[in-house]
């Protein structure tokens, strides 16, 4: 399996539109092929969220990224600074 880390900065005390994006984004990435599970996180005063999904392929994660962080450009990107994504493997022990 692999996960997917998208680093988000907003400006400092939104966490109304970083919620807003997660809620938003949960329903697109329920219908991704291979998506397993999400987690958002976020410190709302330096306006930082990061996202983390999982995937059953690098593929599946690949595919979702460049369809979602276009949508996430188009309908956030006034409130948006920056964002980052990477992909990993998943390594269990």
């Amino acid at each position: 399996m692999y996960l997917r880390s998208t680093n988000v900065m907003l400006k400092p005390n939104s966490r109304q539109t970083a919620e807003k994006i997660g809620e938003y984004f949960n329903e697109i990435f329920k219908k991704q092929k291979g998506f397993k599970t999400v987690y958002f996180g976020t410190n709302d005063e330096i306006g930082a969220s990061i996202v983390i999904t999982v995937w059953e392929t690098k593929e599946d994660a690949d595919e979702a990224t460049q369809k979602i962080f276009p949508l996430l450009q188009k309908e956030f990107g006034e409130y948006i600074k920056g964002a980052a994504t990477q992909v990993y493997e998943i390594v269990e022990f």
